[in-house]
């Protein structure tokens, strides 16, 4: 059995986190409901919980909690966060803590449907095809010149995929199970933009319908990976029969509906 405590990231739960129970009562539903369903509740059970108290913080508070955050020490930024929740609102603090329990339950229940499937998916806009050119998965060059070091996948393939052109299937081989990880979702604030997520970054929990998993870049694209167009949600400027064309060179199948 997969340690609810560990599941999901590396450092240690705040005291008072309790996981177990909400684990048993998650893995009650998989029975009864699909995983991504089981994911959306767990994502809306605490969807209206405040997380930005930073305007409650002293100044020196605020700077301490700032640096935590941009060294991404996320043991000292959280330990800081629930602190003055704690003295401040003492019922956010509580349902703070019982949410956390609900997402270390979940990251562990992840952990263990990512090792029982034999696919990962991912939805894309067509610019991303190019990506696929290398035979390897690299993420893209964001705007300050970084990159995330990871492509994103889900375990399943969900509603989100409605809302891009593209859906890439990856069949798990040896190599990809070996390499992914799935991502970590925390009750606690992660402040950091999108484009600054790294591998082991933790996610908010209102998320948790994503059930992102992650490829390091560089992780060989293995064979029976395909891509499929809905030319229906390509934009209106996109030449199909050149996009047929340049698919021509990459290292998956792309076909076109």
């Amino acid at each position: 059995m997969t340690d609810p405590g560990r599941a999901g990231g590396s450092e240690p739960p705040p005291d008072g986190v309790d996981p177990d129970g909400p684990l048993r009562e998650l893995r009650s539903m998989m029975d009864l409901m699909p995983f991504h369903e089981i994911a959306e509740r767990v994502a809306d059970k605490y969807a209206r919980l405040a997380t930005n108290i930073l305007p409650i913080f002293t100044d020196a508070q605020a700077r301490l909690y700032a640096s935590a955050i941009a060294a991404k020490n996320w043991s000292e930024a959280d330990a800081l966060y629930l602190e003055e929740l704690r003295r401040q609102d003492p019922f956010v603090f509580r349902t703070t803590l019982e949410a956390e329990g609900w997402a270390k339950a979940f990251n562990a229940l992840l952990d263990e449907k990512l090792g029982r499937i034999c696919a990962l998916w991912r939805y894309m806009s067509v610019e991303e095809l190019a990506s696929f050119a290398g035979g390897t998965f690299e993420s893209r060059v964001e705007a300050d010149g970084g990159r995330r070091g990871y492509k994103a996948f889900s375990v399943h393939a969900s509603r989100y995929f409605a809302e891009r052109p593209a859906i890439v299937e990856v069949p798990i081989d040896a190599g990809v199970r070996r390499a992914v990880r799935p991502a970590g979702y925390t009750a606690l604030p992660r402040p950091s933009s999108p484009d600054q997520e790294r591998m082991g970054d933790k996610k908010y929990v209102v998320h948790a319908g994503e059930t992102e998993c992650r490829l390091p870049d560089g992780t060989r694209v293995p064979s029976g990976t395909r891509v499929l167009v809905d030319c229906a949600k390509l934009s209106p400027g996109v030449d199909v029969n050149r996009l047929r064309k340049a698919c021509d060179s990459l290292s998956v199948d792309v076909y076109f509906t």
